[in-house]
């Protein structure tokens, strides 16, 4: 089958539809539907990168990976609720998951819950962070977001 065409969403379409009837196996399909839902994020098609992360979530719906990928497709599109929830679901397989944690505080912080995402760094203090490093960054935070918010722009 010859395609030829530059415009990204005819690109994404037709790679929807060799997607759609991809035919392999179930551990194959998960990862090609994971990998292509970025493709799918970089020619602005939201819906679709969700759509093949669903796919192969419908094929394992534990699959640590795949569910990482969606909560960060959501917070892509500023579905921040719905992100830090695939990022529970992930920590009910994984309490120590630092994607999930990781991503789950820098969420609290953007939704302005700041003292959300210091109290799930300060309860992570011992069992996967270390409690020097937690110790540290607290000392250091107030210096940390004034950076920050000197360069949030950039």
């Amino acid at each position: 089958m010859l395609f030829r065409s530059e415009n990204p969403f005819e690109i994404g379409n037709f790679l929807k539809k060799i997607l759609l009837n991809l035919s392999c196996e179930d551990r194959q399909k998960i990862l090609i539907y994971q990998k292509s839902s970025f493709v799918f994020l970089g020619l602005s098609m939201e819906k679709e990168a969700i759509l093949f992360l669903d796919k192969a979530l419908d094929l394992d719906n534990e699959n640590v990976e795949t569910l990482l990928t969606k909560g960060y497709i959501l917070e892509k599109i500023d579905e921040i609720i719905e992100s830090n929830k695939i990022y529970d679901e992930i920590l009910k397989i994984d309490k120590k998951n630092l994607g999930a944690l990781n991503n789950k505080g820098f969420n609290f912080y953007r939704q302005g819950y700041l003292d959300k995402a210091i109290k799930l760094i300060e309860d992570e203090s011992g069992k996967h962070f270390d409690p020097a490093v937690v110790k540290a960054f607290k000392s250091a935070l107030p210096k940390i977001l004034e950076v920050y918010d000197k360069h949030k722009h950039i």
